[in-house]
């Protein structure tokens, strides 16, 4: 019985840190840009939607909306080093921030606030009814540590309200 048990808490304490630490390295990689909270209320108070947009770039995109001649219609002439390096580095910043978006919107809002309170009631109800031994108590300690520290990065980081700012 215990082992089940085991194999089950461990299992779900491993997408916890898996999505904890998935939305740490996506989260590095756009410029440490969680929580959203200030950035969403700034836009609000400026006339914003103040929702986190964000969406895939690609260079043709970024050269049709930022490389245009007077009439507006996109210039096909080759770009200068200095704009090479500013779409280099807003595709990639765009790309960055949609990446995280995206598995925020798919794996790390809800699903990581419910994961963490249905791992630490199951600790909880095993630990009540069976009473286990010193031993086995440490077992579901290790789960338990995890399911908290996947609990607090989600809070801290904002990752509900990043994406449901606006609602």
């Amino acid at each position: 019985m215990h082992t089940r048990r085991l194999i089950l808490l461990y299992a779900l304490a491993a997408w916890i840190a898996f999505v904890a630490i998935r939305v740490e390295i996506l989260n590095k990689a756009a410029g440490s840009i969680l929580p959203r909270g200030e950035v969403m209320a700034k836009n609000r108070a400026d006339g914003g939607s103040g929702k986190w947009r964000a969406r895939h770039m690609t260079e043709e995109w970024w050269r049709k909306t930022r490389i245009v001649n007077s009439e507006g219609e996109p210039d096909p002439r080759p770009l200068t080093a200095a704009e090479t390096e500013q779409m280099t580095q807003e595709v990639t910043r765009a790309n960055t921030s949609a990446d995280l978006h995206d598995f925020l919107n798919y794996y790390g809002w809800a699903l990581q606030y419910i994961a963490v309170c249905v791992l630490l009631l199951l600790v909880v109800s095993c630990i009540v009814e069976m009473r286990p031994r010193r031993g086995l108590l440490i077992l579901y300690l290790i789960p338990s540590l995890v399911a908290i520290a996947g609990g607090v990065l989600a809070v801290r980081r904002e990752y509900f309200s990043s994406l449901a700012g606006g609602i």
